[in-house]
């Protein structure tokens, strides 16, 4: 199954459910009888959004998993980011065509290297074995040579220089003659990848085990991550500094960015003091009390963001029941973990005008 049209939720649009997304990182914990042994690492047993049962969509999953792991987006923006990367990273018509026609729908790993490279990767490269021996290497040494693609690093192993900060959208044989895209890592010297066909993470040597129709092709699109604290689409600011986000979101556009992460940090609730619990949501004086903690951070924020989305539109999503919202501008992802923030005063939305639709209220900027 493809999909016909992408769409993409806008913070404008979601900005209500951001409370209920605070997320809490929980790690665990176990003794080691053998203080002087290092455990073999296993597989995380965090389970990503996956693709859609028979469509095409793992290539830009892959990438949506790599930004997750570089800390990039949020696990909550891995499917409307791979929605959004879907639509800028497919075969054309005329590639998917002729001897070529399987390709329809799936996507170029030279158009991900050009989409993940020095925006969300600090290099990204095509690589693949020199001499191919199985099926499956001929099958992409065979593409690459059919389809004119150049560029591309020969190796020796699959792993060859492969760091802990390394990590490659790893093109796979499945079945017959589909491909799949794997995200594929390393994780203290032992190598993991994470499918998009379950958004399970499986030790490599033993994905095929789980999946035996999957065959490696040893290649696929090698990146390196940035730096922690030198990610470019990645914008950490102070809730004091909230005043200038718009240019520099402006600035990023400019630059020819078209997705930024903004993480807003030290940010606590306008009135801490205010026992919310004892608002009675039934009393018709309920939304003046609610009106009068205003927090012009918050209108501050959304019009940062308003100046950068360009217009929206509103689709139903005759699947899921809901409104699907597309937007002309840059994607903004709000990160609000590093926040203390318990709930979203109503003033925040004073700058913005309801539009009611089929029952549903949309938040549309002005």
């Amino acid at each position: 199954m493809k999909i016909s049209k992408t769409h993409f939720v806008t913070v404008k649009a979601a900005v209500l459910l951001m409370a209920a997304s605070l997320l809490f990182g929980l790690t665990s914990c176990g003794n080691d009888s053998d203080s002087d042994s290092t455990p073999d690492p296993v597989a995380d047993t965090t389970v990503y959004t996956a693709q859609e049962d028979d469509s095409s969509t793992c290539g830009a999953y892959a990438m949506a998993y790599f930004l997750t792991r570089t800390g990039q987006i949020a696990e909550s923006d891995i499917e409307k980011t791979a929605n959004r990367f879907y639509s800028e990273v497919q075969f054309t018509e005329e590639e998917a065509s002729g001897d070529y026609e399987f390709l329809e729908g799936y996507s170029n790993p030279v158009l991900i290297a050009s989409k993940l490279k020095t925006t969300w990767a600090e290099s990204a490269s095509l690589k693949m074995l020199a001499t191919a021996s199985t099926e499956a290497e001929e099958l992409l040494a065979g593409l690459a040579s059919g389809l004119g693609i150049t560029d591309i690093t020969s190796l020796s192993s699959f792993d060859q220089g492969f760091s802990d900060s390394d990590y490659c959208i790893e093109i796979i044989k499945s079945g017959s003659s589909s491909l799949h895209y794997l995200l594929t890592y390393k994780k203290s010297g032992v190598l993991f990848s994470r499918d998009p066909a379950d958004g399970k993470e499986y030790k490599r040597s033993e994905i095929q085990t789980a999946h035996p129709k999957y065959q490696f092709c040893n290649g696929g699109v090698f990146l390196k991550s940035y730096a922690e604290g030198t990610i470019p689409s990645l914008i950490t600011i102070k809730a004091s500094e909230i005043e200038g986000l718009q240019d520099t979101l402006k600035a990023k556009q400019e630059a020819g960015f078209d997705f930024v992460t903004v993480k807003i940090t030290d940010m606590t609730d306008a009135k801490e003091a205010m026992d919310w619990t004892t608002l009675d949501m039934n009393d018709e004086n309920s939304m003046t009390t609610l009106s009068e903690y205003a927090d012009e951070r918050f209108s501050t924020l959304l019009e940062a963001i308003c100046a950068v989305q360009g217009e929206t539109t509103m689709e139903m999503n005759s699947k899921t029941g809901y409104c699907d919202f597309t937007f002309s501008g840059m994607a903004i992802s709000l990160d609000l973990s590093e926040t203390a923030l318990t709930y979203l005063p109503f003033a925040a939305f004073c700058d913005l005008t309801g539009l009611s639709s089929g029952g549903l209220i949309m938040l549309k900027c002005r």
